[in-house]
């Protein structure tokens, strides 16, 4: 028979064995992810799992901080990037693209202008006449 998790069960946090109180999650994963790290190296850290993680990240007790730590995440990558743009450090310029479109949702936009060109429009059936014609 398949385990059904209990509706209205206590979360992980609030268990009495739970080593860390919810000030020091918090810490840990500020702490965490303004170095850059994954929502998976802070579940890891935190001895969870990363559904778990999902799940705390829509309570009240942590959505904020979890907000706020994202966006320590990719200032930190930002800065990374700028300091290798710089050549003030040396890093693949790969790794540093994928961070960036993955985390911050950076794209490679490319801008194509198309006009209506009346006067090549004549040109080219001119030629395509004088192809014809000869």
């Amino acid at each position: 028979m398949a385990k059904h998790k209990r509706l209205g069960a206590r979360p992980k946090y609030l268990h009495p064995d739970y080593p860390l109180t919810i000030e020091q999650i918090c810490n840990t994963i500020m702490d965490e992810m303004k170095t850059g790290s994954t929502r998976n190296q802070v579940a890891t850290k935190l001895g969870i799992a990363r559904s778990t993680f999902e799940e705390w990240a829509k309570r009240p007790e942590f959505e904020s901080t979890i907000q706020k730590a994202e966006t320590a995440s990719v200032a930190y990558w930002d800065a990374v990037s700028k300091q290798a743009a710089l050549g003030e450090i040396n890093a693949n310029p790969a790794v540093l693209i994928f961070n960036l479109k993955n985390r911050a949702g950076y794209v490679d936009k490319q801008e194509i202008k198309h006009e209506n060109n009346p006067g090549l429009a004549a040109l080219l059936q001119d030629a395509v006449n004088r192809v014809r014609d000869n």
